[in-house]
């Protein structure tokens, strides 16, 4: 029997991070110019709610990945670049959510208005959420232009960008229900969504972080939490959609983010859903492309930014499930992406055989969004997991980018 002393774990520790350091530079160094290198540049600028380096952000990991699924991500968005729509926004239906997610996945990638490679894009893209009409939208559609709005402002300080927030925001906030959540429709009912009631979490969060302010704003933090917390079955730890009794792993995805998103991970609701997630959390390319498309999608974007947590925490067991779960992701995306070698652009189809068409656009924002693990961290990250006292002989590596 092998003894393992706090010597032995820290050596172990101290290996694997100059191996993962090493598989960063080498990917790094394999990325076209003006893309990777770009980013970094940009990490120094942005006040950013994404992780990348700010004011209100000083210490971070880095999290790398393998070569081939940032290559995937960078083809991407090169592709987003070439088919971005006259007006700025993206897709043939659902412009608004389309571009939305879009312009998140430029974002997440550390990008800005500024810059060189995509910067074009990004305000093309901002441009036409502006200006775009916003008289008719629904719930969702009001809490993601509200989070991106207000992310906008965050790294830009544009006073358009700005009022929008604070408009869609009192819109949120206005038709938010007794119970602590949202329908799907943009009015006060008695129907409370948990998937919607995500979508609000995040643009709470969005809104908070970019140092914005409402006087109703504390308030509908916490009855979202009310909210969210009605949906979960604490019999078995999963969440309903409309109530605790229609369980699934879509619902219960968007629940626990949702939870970790507006600070209460401590909740029993938290915790037995996030258990529930980690038994049921297999991926697989039919599960992911499943019709209806968006709400496979969408289940895989809440479940990724769950599983992460695992990533961040200090349990190596939970670090393996994480990674084993993510590198099968990885190696999905990187062997399905349709890559043009011409111009270095990549796109995701359902189905090899079938032609590029308007689900292949979401598909291939979605997937990008996916492969970017790198965005999740986020503060709350960081004080979920901060002991109060460090242990002895523990590191700590502080990266300053």
């Amino acid at each position: 029997m092998i003894k393992i002393t706090k010597d032995i774990l820290k050596q172990q520790f101290i290996c694997v991070l100059i191996f993962n350091m090493l598989i960063y530079c080498y990917a790094a160094s394999n990325i076209e110019k003006g893309t990777h290198e770009e980013t970094i540049q940009n990490n120094k600028k942005i006040i950013g709610l994404y992780g990348t380096s700010s004011q209100n952000l000083k210490k971070r990991e880095i999290y790398t990945w393998r070569k081939k699924a940032e290559q995937a991500v960078v083809n991407g968005l090169r592709w987003l670049k070439e088919n971005q729509n006259v007006d700025g926004s993206w897709g043939e239906t659902r412009q608004l959510i389309t571009t939305c997610f879009a312009l998140e996945a430029y974002l997440c990638h550390g990008e800005s208005p500024e810059s060189e490679v995509f910067g074009t894009a990004i305000n093309r893209a901002i441009t036409y959420l502006i200006n775009t009409d916003k008289t008719t939208l629904s719930t969702f559609e009001c809490a993601k232009i509200t989070q991106l709005m207000s992310e906008v402002y965050a790294i830009t300080k544009n006073d358009e960008a700005k009022l929008i927030a604070e408009s869609q925001i009192y819109s949120l906030i206005k038709t938010q229900n007794n119970i602590g959540g949202w329908g799907q429709t943009l009015i006060a009912t008695t129907e409370n969504n948990t998937i919607i009631d995500c979508w609000g979490a995040y643009a709470l969060n969005s809104y908070k972080l970019a140092g914005l302010t409402n006087n109703k704003f504390d308030n509908s933090w916490i009855m979202a939490i009310q909210g969210i917390r009605t949906n979960s079955n604490l019999k078995t730890g999963a969440f309903g959609v409309l109530s605790s009794d229609d369980t699934s792993l879509f619902a219960t995805s968007a629940g626990v983010r949702a939870l970790n998103i507006l600070g209460a991970p401590k909740t029993r609701e938290y915790r037995m859903g996030f258990d529930y997630i980690v038994q049921d959390s297999n991926f697989s390319w039919e599960d992911y492309t499943t019709f209806p498309l968006e709400k496979s999608l969408f289940k895989y974007y809440f479940l990724k930014e769950t599983m992460f947590e695992f990533a961040v925490c200090r349990d190596i067991d939970k670090k393996r499930i994480w990674w084993d779960w993510y590198s099968k992701i990885q190696k999905t995306f990187a062997l399905k992406q349709i890559v043009n070698e011409d111009n270095k652009t990549g796109y995701w189809v359902l189905d090899r055989k079938t032609s590029k068409n308007d689900s292949s656009m979401m598909l291939t924002v979605m997937s990008i969004l996916l492969l970017e693990s790198y965005h999740i961290l986020h503060p709350h990250y960081e004080l979920m997991y901060e002991p109060e006292e460090k242990p002895d002989n523990e590191i700590t590596v502080e990266i300053d980018i």
